[in-house]
């Protein structure tokens, strides 16, 4: 009984959300170059668009920076002066200065990021993972903050990342000795945000006077016939 009472809420929740719980990946390693706007990438189904932060106070991220992808690299931010290269700044995601993030923006999916391929990796590299359901000018509403890269490897992926679902993220680098590239991620899509509803249509002034003029003319007829 227990097994069909979930089932049957399972597919509720698909039916409202149109879109069932699948994992996917998604790959930054293709040669962009750099911009002060944001890159798409896409895996045929899912697409994801990644713009450039600084992270500030209580973990809120303000735009700010340039964002580029290397091939076989991955993501980078230049909080530097971009001319032939990038110029004053290390061309990773690093928090030497200003504490830079990758922000992650699904639209309108739902999802889950469970596992992150960083390269460029050394022993002392962190990063912080957020969540930012109520927008980047507020703290996030779930982080995972200073989680240590395994193994020290030039690449590695980052599991376990347990936080709590969303359509906004933030991958960041907060100590002055962290510094990496992104190259991939694994996520699960749990479905999609619903449409707000339709915003109730005003009548004209001329409708609203038609109407009374057709009530006025209804009652005259009534009239009439008594």
């Amino acid at each position: 009984m227990k097994n069909l009472i979930a089932a049957a809420a399972l597919a509720a929740v698909s039916a409202v959300t149109g879109t069932a719980a699948s994992a996917a990946y998604i790959s930054f390693s293709q040669d962009r170059g750099w911009t002060t706007g944001g890159l798409s990438f896409g895996n045929g189904t899912q697409s994801v668009t990644v713009s450039s932060g600084v992270v500030g106070a209580q973990g809120m991220i303000t735009a700010g920076g340039n964002i580029r992808s290397y091939a076989g690299h991955g993501l980078a931010i230049c909080s530097g002066v971009l001319g032939n290269g990038c110029s004053g700044d290390a061309h990773y995601i690093d928090g030497n200065g200003a504490k830079e993030a990758a922000v992650l923006d699904f639209g309108n999916l739902i999802v889950q990021i469970q596992r992150i391929q960083f390269t460029h990796v050394d022993n002392d590299d962190t990063f912080s993972l957020g969540v930012y359901g109520n927008g980047l000018a507020t703290a996030p509403t779930d982080s995972l903050v200073n989680k240590g890269l395994p193994n020290g490897s030039w690449s590695t992926w980052s599991s376990l990342l347990s936080v709590q679902s969303g359509s906004v993220f933030g991958i960041a680098a907060l100590n002055g000795t962290d510094d990496f590239k992104i190259r991939k991620i694994k996520f699960k899509v749990l479905g999609e945000q619903a449409a707000p509803p339709p915003s109730a249509v005003p009548l004209p002034a001329g409708g609203v006077l038609l109407l009374s003029g057709f009530g006025v003319a209804a009652l005259m007829r009534r009239r009439k016939k008594a």
